[in-house]
């Protein structure tokens, strides 16, 4: 997994494949048990140690000149991920999960 900007633009650079991944991530059959988002840990370390700096807030990504709305979405999103992960777990016996 790269975490380097060079990897970031890779992944953005692939616009479809990256569409089908947030979908696949977002969606789940209805036949299957509901799954617990797994996020590697170095992402959570990785977004802990940007959780103080005053460039990684939705109103300085707003600020930007080029790529403000995107920054600001994409922001958005990975402030949803960390959330949902970290709270799924309080609510997967009441989406009817079994295992954890």
């Amino acid at each position: 997994l790269d975490l380097s900007w060079n990897g970031a633009m890779k992944v953005l650079r692939r616009s479809h494949r990256f569409l089908r991944r947030l979908r696949a991530l977002a969606a789940g059959p209805a036949s299957i048990p509901p799954r617990l988002l797994s996020l590697p840990t170095i992402a959570l370390e990785l977004f802990d140690a940007y959780a103080n700096d005053p460039t990684m807030t939705l109103d300085a990504m707003q600020r930007l000149s080029k790529g403000a709305k995107a920054a600001s979405c994409l922001l958005s999103f990975v402030f949803s991920l960390v959330e949902i992960n970290k709270l799924q777990a309080h609510f997967y016996d009441d989406l009817g999960g079994d295992e954890m």
